[in-house]
């Protein structure tokens, strides 16, 4: 099951140290950091530490892997969450985390892209930010492979694009 630990009024390099020993004590394949606002910070120190290979930072602003679907990462990676949710998973019984989860609204762009509704507007109505949210859709930022199971085929590469919009299960796709 997946559990939340919340830190409040931490500043960057307390953040990282927190996360530096989260990373030696688990060994995670690659850890994702939300680099818009004081997150960047974050993501600079760890980098900075060696473990360069493992972060890797994410705008939840910038374009979406799958562009074509998806006016943004944010909106790219809570429809990864929704697709997730509807197989059979365990959430953490945290009230907070539901109501993040249920509150975003969602419309589509002049492209027939989907976009969320803009996260002021969900603070305004929510009375606080989606944090817990927005850290499980970083889980979804892009596929992570065990360092033992990753397989180069052809040329040697295989681009992150492919592995997202790929159902071949070469690749393993979503």
């Amino acid at each position: 099951c997946l559990k939340f630990d919340v830190y409040k009024g931490k500043d960057n390099v307390e953040v990282a140290n927190l996360a530096t020993n989260m990373i030696e004590k688990y060994h995670p394949a690659r850890v994702f950091l939300d680099v818009g606002g004081v997150g960047g910070g974050v993501y600079d120190i760890l980098k900075d530490r060696g473990f360069g290979e493992v972060v890797k930072g994410i705008n939840f602003g910038s374009k979406a892997i799958n562009d074509e679907r998806y006016a943004n990462r944010r909106a790219e990676m809570w429809d990864k969450i929704r697709e997730w949710l509807s197989d059979e998973v365990e959430l953490p019984k945290d009230e907070g985390l539901f109501d993040e989860l249920i509150c975003a609204g969602k419309k589509y762009d002049f492209r027939g892209r989907l976009i969320l509704e803009e996260k002021e507007e969900i603070k305004k109505r929510l009375g606080r930010s989606t944090d817990m949210a927005d850290a499980l859709a970083l889980s979804f930022a892009e596929p992570v492979y065990d360092r033992g199971q990753i397989r180069l085929y052809g040329n040697g590469k295989v681009s992150i694009e492919e592995m997202f919009l790929s159902s071949n299960s070469k690749y393993g796709g979503w």
